[in-house]
């Protein structure tokens, strides 16, 4: 087959399959509005128009990535006369910038504040709160994410920040997931564990200053103690942000 032959074949590709965890190689395109992608589990369906044709070459530097062309009402691995009829994964289809997380979850230490003797401590509470910020394992939100129906959209609404083997999971304007083993927490920028409130109960701003709490920080407060959160280190949740930590996470375990 001639080389001119074998670019028309290419260019009639619109959509490609591949692995959740090589995504995050398209991320020169989130600007690019026409390329969308729906997320799977373990894959992610790429999609462009026929005016930029030109992707399909892009796509074939993803390890593992396999090449569609429609075909009427369905979807056909490029070169193959039968359909894939596993094609495409259902889901809802996103602008790329979406699917991939616009800022890498980077891992920060936690920083202890000391507790000022007699000031700060939790005491019971029996009065009902909101949870605004969960502390979960990266594994179990791994696992939430392998068994639970939740959408790109439903899952950009979430922000995170890794410490260590942890994430800290904020939601600001959607309910916190119920994911196992998370501890739930309560407050706007001083948060408490539910079931608690901190003594003596101040203002947040008050508690704040007494402890000398920065304004790019959250203070959290335990029975362990006290320790702050940078805001800046929260960003959206996506598949391929936990699968890529967790398995970064992994790695140093192993080392």
């Amino acid at each position: 087959m001639a080389a001119g032959d074998g670019l028309d074949k290419l260019r009639r590709a619109r959509a490609a399959l591949l692995p959740l965890a090589e995504l995050g190689r398209l991320a020169d395109l989130r600007t690019r509005p026409d390329v969308r992608v729906v997320l799977a589990q373990r894959s992610a369906w790429v999609t462009w128009p026929a005016e930029a044709a030109d992707l399909a070459m892009r796509m074939l530097a993803v390890p593992a990535a396999q090449l569609y062309e429609p075909r009427g009402d369905h979807w056909h691995a490029l070169g193959h006369a039968l359909p894939d009829f596993a094609v495409p994964p259902p889901g809802e289809a996103i602008p790329l910038a979406q699917g991939i997380v616009p800022a890498p979850l980077v891992a920060v230490r936690p920083t202890d504040t000391p507790d000022p003797p007699g000031q700060v401590r939790l005491v019971r509470s029996q009065q009902p709160r909101a949870a605004r910020l969960l502390c979960v394992t990266l594994a179990a939100v791994q696992q939430w994410l392998d068994h639970e129906p939740i959408t790109a959209e439903e899952l950009s609404r979430l922000h995170a920040c890794r410490v260590e083997s942890m994430l800290w999971v904020a939601a600001r304007h959607s309910a916190l997931p119920l994911i196992e083993g998370a501890q739930r927490f309560w407050g706007e920028t001083v948060f408490a564990p539910l079931g608690y409130q901190i003594e003596p109960a101040w203002p947040e701003a008050t508690l704040r200053q007494a402890l000398g709490i920065g304004a790019d920080e959250w203070l959290i407060v335990t029975e362990a103690g006290c320790q702050t959160l940078p805001v800046s280190a929260f960003a959206p949740l996506a598949r391929y942000g936990v699968a890529r930590q967790l398995a970064n996470l992994r790695d140093t375990e192993d080392e």
